[in-house]
C-alpha cells in the first residue's frame, strides 16, 4: 500500500496515512467522505454491489428531498429527525457596504441527531 504525505491547507504538516484508504483525513481528525467512499463503504458493509448501492443511496437522497420539499419530516429511530425549519424575516447588514438590508424569510433543511447517534459519536 502506498503511503504520503498529503497536502493541507490548515496544517503546516498532515500525518502520514494511506492515500488509498483515507484520501480526505486531516492530523485532527477531520474527515470528510465523498459520495464515492460512500458507496464503496455501504457496498462492502452491505454486501450489495457498488451499483446497487447507488441505486440505493440515490433513492434515499431522492426519497428525503421530496419528504422535506413538501414540508414534512423523516424520523429515523437511533439516528434522528430530518425537518423543514422556517427562518423569520430579519434585518441583516451588507458586508461589502455596510448598510442595513432586509434578509427575506426562508425555509431551511435541518437534521436533529438521536440520544443514542450523540451517545456513540461520544462514545458512551
Amino acid at each position: 500500500m502506498e503511503d504520503r504525505r498529503l497536502h493541507c491547507t490548515r496544517h503546516e504538516t498532515c500525518i502520514i496515512i494511506s492515500s488509498r484508504e483515507y484520501p480526505n483525513i486531516h492530523r485532527n481528525g477531520d474527515y470528510s467522505m465523498n459520495k464515492n467512499e460512500l458507496l464503496e463503504k455501504v457496498s462492502l458493509t452491505s454486501g450489495l454491489t457498488k451499483k446497487e448501492s447507488e441505486a440505493a443511496i440515490n433513492a434515499f437522497l431522492e426519497t428525503l428531498t421530496d419528504v422535506l420539499k413538501a414540508g414534512d419530516k423523516i424520523s429515523l429511530k437511533g439516528f434522528g429527525t430530518f425537518e423543514v425549519r422556517t427562518r423569520e424575516a430579519r434585518m441583516g447588514r451588507n458586508p461589502r457596504t455596510g448598510e442595513t438590508m432586509e434578509i427575506a424569510a426562508s425555509k431551511v433543511p435541518a437534521f436533529k441527531a438521536s440520544s443514542a447517534l450523540k451517545n456513540v459519536v461520544n462514545e458512551k
